[in-house]
Formats: C-alpha cells, sequence, structure tokens
C-alpha cells in the first residue's frame, strides 16, 4: 500500500509551470488509499486462511499468522494519520475468518482486540526504538523489531487470547499462550522484516551477467536439492538434516542481501511448516521418531524462527558493514578530491619533520613527485634565514592548542616563493604529539603588496614630515634672505664683507631649492597641467647626458613610434627624467649601457589594484631608465625614495633626488617601480597617464631666476602680519630700506585691533597663511569685512592647500613665497598697490 503523503505535502500551492501541483498529488493518493486498503483487507484474509492452512493445531489455532507481520510493516511505512483506518481494515477481516472458523463469540472477540492493540503497540515502540521507521540494513534497528515486536508486543498482547481460549474449554492457558506466542512472533518476523526490507532502498546485484547468473543458478539448484533432501524424500537418510538448510540460508544473506534473505527465509518457513503440517520431512519424522504427538509443527516453529533471526541478523550485519564500508569510500573518495584538487597544500611530516604525505598541489609547487618528497625532511627546502624562526614557531605545536603559524621563504618550482603554514599537531591517547599536518599557501605576492603598502604609508609619512619641515624652514630662510640682502646693500663698496654677504645669501638660497625638493617630494607644490609629448622629453635628457657621459658608457632610447601623450608638469618631469639618468650614470664606474625607453600601456581594474598607488584604469605612457651597472640590494631598494637617502658616498648627492622623482611622478597621479639586483643593473619605471592634445616644447631658453622690475612702489604703509619675530624684523627692514612704512603685528588679532584703531595710513596688508591665533584666510575674511577695498599680499612658506588655493581666487588677493628676495618683493607690492 502506498504510503500517504503528509498533511504539508497537501497543502503545497500547484506549480505556475502546469505540473501538477502537491495538492493534486496528494488528491490522486487519497483516490489510491481506499481501493489499496480494501486490497489489505483482502490480502489479510486470505492470509488467515493460509495461517490456519499450515499449522492446524487442536481447537483450530493456527500455529504460524502472517497477518501480524503485515500489519506492522504497514504500520511503520504509512503515515501515522491512517493507523486508524489501516487497523479496521487488518482487525476486520480477522473477526469474520474467526467466526467463519467456528471460534466462540468470545475467543473471536479476544483476538480482534488482540490483533488491533498489538499491531499499534508493536508499531509504536519499533518506531520510538528506531527514531522512525526501522532500516533493517542498521544491526541496532532489526534488534529494536525483534525485541519490541515478536518477543515483547506479541508475549504481551496474547495473554487475553490465550484467556479466552482456556476460558472456552479449547486449550489450556500453558499451552494456548505459548502456542500463540510462536506462532504470531513467527509470523511478525517473517512477513514484516519482509516487507521492510523490500521498502527500503538496497543496493543493485549483478544477477544477470556471466557470473551473476551463474551463481543464481547454483544457488537455485542447491536450494532445491537440499530442500528435497530435507523436507520432500520419501526415504529417511541420515542426510536429511535441518542443518543442511543454514548453509543455503548463509549464502542468501551473505550474497542477495536483505531483500534475498528475508525472501528466502519466508519461503523457507512455508515450506518447512507445510510439509511438517502434512506429516511429511524432517520435523514430522523426528516427532514420529520420538513418540511426540502431533506433526512437529513446534519444532518447526523454533527451526524457522531461529534460521530466519540468523538469516536477518547475518544480512544485516553484512549490509551494514558493506554501507559503513560505502560511506568510508565515499568519504575517503571525497577527501581524495578534495585534497587534489585544492590550491592550498596538505603534507603530514613526522616528529623528525619527515613527509608522511604530500598533496598533489605540494607537488606541483615544488616540480617533485610524490615518491621523491616521502621520507624526505622539509627543512632543506626552506631558506637558511628562515629554518630557525620555523623551528621555533613550531614549537608552539607541543602544547595546547597544539597548533603553530608560520611564514618562510622555500625554494619552489618557480624560485624562492613565502609561503605560509597553519600546523594542527596529531595526539595520540595519551596526549602526546605523534604526528603533524600542516596546511599552505603561497603568499608571495600578499607579502609584495604588504611591503609595496608599508612603504607608501612610510613614504607618505615622511612626505607628510618634509612638507611640516619646509614650511618652518621658509619661514626661517626668509629672515636670512632678507637679512642678507640688508646687509649686502648696507655695506656699500666694502667687497670683503659683501662677499661674506653674497656667501650668505647664496647659501639661502641654496637651502631654499632644497626645500623646493623637499616640497615637491611632500606634492605640497602642486604641478603645472598642460598637454606634452614624453619622447620629447626623453630627447632632450638624453641629448643634456650625452657630452657630460664617461666614453664607456653607450646611451640609448628605445622609444615607441608616434606621440606619446601626457598632461603634467614639463619643468619637473624633465628635472625627475635627468636625476634617473645621473643616477644611471653613476651606478656605472666601469662603463655600461643607459636605455631610454618608451611604450603604451594599458591598465585594467585588476593591475591598478595591484599596485600600491593611486591609479585609475586606462591608458598610461610606460617611460623606463635602465641601467647595467652595480645594482641595488633589498635593502636598498626598501629606503630608495626617502629623502637624503642615498648609496653615494658623502658629498656626492643630497638623497633628495629619487625622493624628488617619487613626489613628481605621484603628483602626476601616476607610479613609479624599481626593478634591481646586486650585479644585474637597475630599471626605473614611470608610469603616466596618457592623454590627447597638442603638446607644449618642453625645454625652452632658462630664463633668470627673478627679473627686477621696471619701476618700484613708494611710500606704502603696509600692515605686516607674521607671528615669526625673525621675518618680521627682517622683512620690516626691508621694507624701510625701500622706502615703505611696516606696521608690525604679531598675529591676526593684533592686526585687526590696529586697523579698527586707524591713526595709520594704511595701503596694503601682507599675511601669513599660517599662525596660531588665526590662520591667513581668518584674517584676510576680517580685514575684508573692515576694509573690502583693502589690498592682500599672502605669504607662505608652501604654496598648496584648500585654504590657499581658495583665497588665491579672490581678486585683490596675491601670493608671495618664501623665502623670497627684494626684486620679488617689489615685484608683488608694485602689483598690489592700489592706484
Amino acid at each position: 500500500m502506498p504510503d500517504p503523503l503528509p498533511a504539508s505535502e497537501a497543502q503545497r500551492t500547484a506549480d505556475p509551470s502546469g505540473e501538477p501541483s502537491a495538492a493534486t498529488e496528494a488528491g490522486r493518493t487519497r483516490d489510491r488509499f481506499w481501493p489499496a486498503l480494501v486490497l489489505f483487507a483482502g490480502v489479510s484474509f486470505g492470509l488467515c486462511w493460509l495461517g490456519l492452512a499450515l499449522g492446524p493445531g487442536p481447537g483450530r489455532i493456527a500455529l504460524f499468522w502472517p497477518p501480524s507481520g503485515v500489519l506492522v510493516a504497514l504500520l511503520l511505512l504509512s503515515d501515522r494519520r491512517r493507523w486508524a483506518a489501516i487497523l479496521f481494515a487488518g482487525t476486520a477481516p480477522l473477526a469474520v475468518f474467526d467466526l467463519a472458523a467456528g471460534q466462540p463469540l468470545l475467543v473471536a472477540g479476544a483476538f480482534v482486540l488482540t490483533n488491533a492493540a498489538q499491531g499499534w503497540l508493536a508499531a509504536w515502540l519499533i518506531a520510538r526504538a528506531c527514531g522512525g521507521q526501522p532500516r533493517l540494513a542498521r544491526t541496532r534497528d532489526v534488534l529494536a523489531f525483534v525485541a519490541a515486536g515478536p518477543l515483547f508486543t506479541v508475549g504481551a498482547t496474547t495473554l487475553l487470547p490465550a484467556a479466552a481460549l482456556a476460558a472456552a474449554g479449547k486449550q489450556p492457558f500453558w499451552r494456548a499462550w505459548p502456542t500463540l506466542w510462536a506462532g504470531t512472533g513467527l509470523g511478525m518476523l517473517s512477513f514484516g522484516a519482509l516487507l521492510l526490507a523490500w521498502a527500503e532502498p538496497q543496493r543493485r546485484l549483478r544477477l544477470f551477467g556471466q557470473r551473476g547468473l551463474a551463481e543464481l543458478l547454483g544457488f537455485l539448484a542447491l536450494s532445491a536439492a537440499v530442500a528435497w533432501a530435507v523436507f520432500l524424500n520419501p526415504r529417511p537418510s541420515p542426510l536429511a538434516e535441518e542443518v543442511l538448510l543454514l548453509p543455503v540460508l548463509a549464502w542468501s544473506a551473505l550474497r542477495f542481501g536483505l531483500r534475498g534473505a528475508t525472501l528466502v527465509a519466508l519461503l523457507t518457513t512455508l515450506l518447512a511448516l507445510a510439509v511438517t503440517a502434512a506429516g511429511v520431512g524432517v520435523f514430522a519424522r523426528e516427532a514420529l521418531e520420538a513418540g511426540v504427538q502431533g506433526p512437529g509443527i513446534e519444532s518447526a516453529q523454533v527451526f524457522c524462527a531461529v534460521a530466519t533471526l540468523t538469516v536477518l541478523f547475518t544480512a544485516s550485519v553484512v549490509e551494514d558493514r558493506r554501507l559503513g564500508a560505502e560511506a568510508l569510500r565515499r568519504s575517503e573518495e571525497n577527501y581524495r578530491l578534495l585534497v587534489e584538487n585544492q590550491t592550498d597544500m596538505v603534507v603530514k611530516v613526522d616528529l623528525q619533520g619527515r613527509f608522511l604525505f604530500v598533496s598533489p598541489s605540494y607537488c606541483r609547487t615544488f616540480g617533485k613527485q610524490e615518491w621523491e618528497l616521502l621520507g624526505r625532511s622539509f627543512m632543506p627546502l626552506v631558506h637558511a634565514d628562515d629554518r630557525e624562526p620555523t623551528a621555533r614557531a613550531m614549537e608552539a605545536l607541543y602544547r595546547p592548542p597544539h597548533a603553530a603559524y608560520m611564514e618562510q621563504r622555500a625554494l619552489t618550482a618557480d624560485g624562492w616563493r613565502w609561503l605560509a603554514w597553519a600546523d594542527t599537531a596529531i595526539l595520540d591517547p595519551a596526549g602526546r604529539v605523534v604526528e603533524i599536518v600542516g596546511v599552505g599557501r603561497d603568499v608571495t605576492e600578499r607579502r609584495r603588496m604588504e611591503d609595496r603598502l608599508r612603504q607608501s604609508e612610510k613614504l607618505e609619512a615622511i612626505g607628510r614630515l618634509a612638507g611640516g619641515v619646509a614650511h618652518d624652514f621658509n619661514n626661517q630662510l626668509t629672515g636670512i634672505v632678507n637679512g642678507a640682502e640688508h646687509l649686502r646693500a648696507a655695506l656699500g663698496v666694502d667687497r670683503e664683507l659683501r662677499r661674506v654677504a653674497d656667501g650668505v645669501l647664496d647659501a639661502a638660497l641654496r637651502s631654499a631649492a632644497l626645500t623646493r625638493q623637499l616640497l615637491n617630494y611632500a606634492r605640497k607644490e602642486p604641478p603645472r597641467a598642460v598637454p606634452l609629448d614624453v619622447r620629447r622629453a626623453v630627447e632632450d635628457v638624453v641629448a643634456l647626458l650625452r657630452p657630460g657621459l664617461d666614453k664607456r658608457i653607450a646611451i640609448r632610447a628605445e622609444l615607441a613610434p608616434g606621440p606619446a601623450q601626457v598632461r603634467g608638469d614639463p619643468d619637473r618631469l624633465h628635472a625627475a627624467l635627468l636625476n634617473l639618468g645621473l643616477n644611471a650614470r653613476d651606478a656605472m664606474p666601469d662603463g655600461g649601457t643607459l636605455t631610454f625607453a618608451s611604450r603604451r600601456v594599458e591598465l585594467d581594474e585588476a593591475a591598478c589594484a595591484a599596485l600600491p598607488f593611486d591609479l585609475s584604469p586606462g591608458r598610461y605612457v610606460e617611460l623606463s631608465v635602465r641601467d647595467s651597472g652595480v645594482g641595488l640590494s633589498a635593502e636598498a631598494r626598501a629606503h630608495l625614495f626617502e629623502p637624503f637617502f642615498t648609496t653615494k658616498g658623502v658629498g656626492e648627492g643630497s638623497g633628495l633626488g629619487l625622493a624628488e622623482v617619487y613626489g613628481t611622478v605621484t603628483g602626476h597621479r601616476g607610479a613609479v617601480l624599481v626593478e634591481s639586483e646586486p650585479g644585474r643593473g637597475t630599471a626605473v619605471k614611470l608610469l603616466l597617464p596618457a592623454s590627447a592634445g597638442a603638446a607644449e616644447p618642453l625645454l625652452s631658453a632658462p630664463l633668470p631666476a627673478h627679473a627686477a622690475p621696471a619701476a618700484t612702489a613708494r611710500g606704502l604703509g603696509v600692515l605686516l602680519v607674521d607671528d615669526e619675530a625673525n621675518v618680521r624684523r627682517s622683512l620690516a627692514l626691508l621694507l624701510r630700506t625701500c622706502g615703505h612704512r611696516p606696521i608690525e603685528c604679531d598675529g591676526g588679532r593684533a592686526a585687526l585691533e590696529r586697523l579698527r584703531a586707524g591713526g595709520e595710513e594704511i595701503d596694503l596688508a601682507i599675511v601669513d597663511m599660517m599662525m596660531p591665533d588665526m590662520t591667513g584666510r581668518q584674517v584676510v575674511a576680517a580685514l575684508r569685512a573692515l576694509r573690502p577695498e583693502l589690498p592682500v599680499v599672502i605669504s607662505s612658506g608652501f604654496s598648496a592647500g584648500a585654504d590657499l588655493d581658495a583665497l588665491r581666487a579672490e581678486p585683490g588677493v596675491h601670493f608671495l613665497q618664501k623665502p623670497y628676495r627684494a626684486e620679488e618683493l617689489e615685484q608683488v607690492l608694485l602689483s598690489a598697490a592700489p592706484g
């Protein structure tokens, strides 16, 4: 009978695709259920006659009762909401059968009640013991089925019909109870086990191949011969013993699974009981020889029960072990597939570090076969500098939590690579470490990215520091330059002292140039943004370098054909290429090859993300400067772009050239990469965003540093606002020398008070951008509130920043970069002076 669907299945909505819905299927199941129930009732009635025919005892008591097994099996296979209908269909035919067989009404009623209670209680206990429908492939479920059904439930529930038989005078209680227990239990055991075994999925037997068919034919032939010898041979024989059936039953249990075993056991039971009830066969002969009254049906019952239990337990053990072996095989297969197809490396080593297992990924990484690694130590593959740290890290495996993490360099098929290992110790029952399992992966790219990120962050921090130092230094240089110019003018014709003043002025201006380099590195000075052709930049740099190069150095230009346009500052890019060329020249004291090259590249998102720079996907121009010189060590590469770091001797370099290159390239939203190894030269690559547009000339005739103004502004009242006393005093002296009237204020509040107080003619204001009490932007706003027409000159040590950019965009605001000379100051005053 089909298993009815639960309510949740019947309540599902119809499939919109047009397929039958779950509710429709549930309705169809209900339509099939009632005819199947009627069929079950008919089968139960027929099985009652079969049971009575196989073992008629005194008082017309059946000694084998198949309906009990069918009823319990169907209850276990069905939804509990159907149990009432199934119990009715299984007990109603029994009442009809008992009355038709001539049983008294008392006895018939007792059998009906017993059958219903027996079926419900056995199914409920078995389901509780097995956690649901029993699976006879599990030995524990077979034990639960036998104990809860044929033994306990049948033994307890047959007390009532045994008492009814005794009361009706059919049989004494002491004889009726064991007879009913044995017959009902055997029926439940044989038919119930058969239905449950065929209801669950089993392995597919290969019975129709050459070997399978031969085995099946051999089994059938042996079974027929043994059945004839034991049950059908009319002449007694010493070989006609029931033990001859045991090899056949064992064969069926070992080779044909639960389905075959239970089927063979049921057929054996039916045959044994049938021939014994007919007075033939081994059990009938044994009863006759022993002088026992009756055909020996009790002996047949006992043998059939023992044979069925033996077959059932043997088949369940075999099936349980087969399922366990199959599960283990699948688990091992899944583990093998996982290990063989994952990219992470898996190894197992003993306490001496010798390989016990290596995954295929490990073999691929190191370019070795498994047999080359097993039994060998892993430590020789580790970089010599990392062996001691690896051994120290593995000491953690010998104490809870028995885990360790390490990163090491190893010599792989692709050279030295960084590998990260997570190790776990395997402990024996005594808690001692016996083996170590390690899972590793290649983290070389991650280490490179981390190194680049650390380098980028370090350079960014140094850049911020350089910007702050340059700003403060420019304040001091302003005082020095202005003071030196005042002294120079005051010394007149004293040439010796004027040379001293010229030396001070020259040193201050050189220091100012270094400061500008620091500001360029710190990206405080925004680059110009004009279209230019980098091919022309390279050609101009090569033309400048060629005359001064050692004759042993060959210079080459490998430029991609066609224009390579970028947008940037021509002077700063020219200086960056010139710095790289001079460094390359110095790296080849014995001669070599200096190569300038350019090409166009396309960077996608992945390529931009792999570089520690703020790049956007798109087209770039790559400029490279390569030399065949001495190269750089890893330590030198780590500090290459730091200010004042140099590999040259004392007095041979300031250490700001490459720092300025870094600031220039990053200021153009590009990237700079260095490839170098000791003895193999160096290649510095600049990546600059490509652009379209007409390129401006890169180089022109050098302009004078400062052009003196054609005219000068005279007699201005200048409100001088600066918190640095040195700057304030030197600038005031310079203004007075030029004929102006400086009004000194040490901060923004003091300047506002002087302006409010009046009494002094103020024509313009010179305001420092950074002061402790008020910023330059706040001072300008306050001054404009009092005197909207007042011209303002902003003076600062650097020319970048949001506040400064906003101020420079306002009308009437001029900018003066510190440090400045007298002619620069006068030129700004002339342009800012009113009228």
